[in-house]
């Protein structure tokens, strides 16, 4: 019962509803433009530049970069010793000790500067990116790319021997 008069009650207020949008003399407004719906005025196209300059990588900040690398790749070899000592100390000790407390330290300083040498590969990344979008010379950048990779793998292989696991 009450379900009927609440489908009823919906069906005239639909009725209702639709009915307000036509006219007092029963015709619905026209569906065509209107003076202030259309658009008046001149468009002129500009020109279009006839070529686009070509950008040539920054050689400044490619050496940035790669000191950037280099940097923390030193860092990192200075370091690698110390920890690989404390690393061999360490094994077999419990996770109580100060030795192993320190070992894990210095492996976790080792992969910070890790991702330091890493962030100089995505600002040559980024580089690249940019030469190659604006159709300039990349040559320079990829073998910049290929040196801190080289950094990147050499660094790699000292983190898998210190920890027994992949280190990327």
């Amino acid at each position: 019962m009450i379900k009927a008069y609440f489908s009823s009650a919906i069906a005239c207020m639909a009725g209702l509803v639709i009915s307000g949008c036509a006219a007092p003399d029963g015709r619905y407004p026209s569906l065509a433009v209107r003076d202030a719906e259309r658009v008046s005025g001149e468009f002129t196209p500009q020109a279009q530049p006839t070529g686009l300059p070509v950008v040539q990588p920054d050689s400044g900040r490619i050496d940035t970069a790669i000191a950037s690398a280099k940097q923390a790749n030193i860092k990192f070899l200075s370091q690698s010793d110390e920890v690989s000592a404390l690393v061999a100390t360490s094994r077999g000790t419990g996770q109580e000790s100060d030795v192993r407390a320190r070992a894990l330290v210095g492996v976790a300083s080792l992969t910070s500067l890790r991702g330091q040498t890493a962030s100089a590969l995505s600002q040559l990344d980024a580089l690249e990116a940019q030469a190659a979008t604006s159709f300039a010379e990349t040559g320079a950048i990829r073998d910049a790319q290929a040196t801190v990779v080289r950094m990147l793998s050499a660094q790699d292989q000292i983190l898998e021997t210190l920890t027994g696991e992949d280190a990327r």
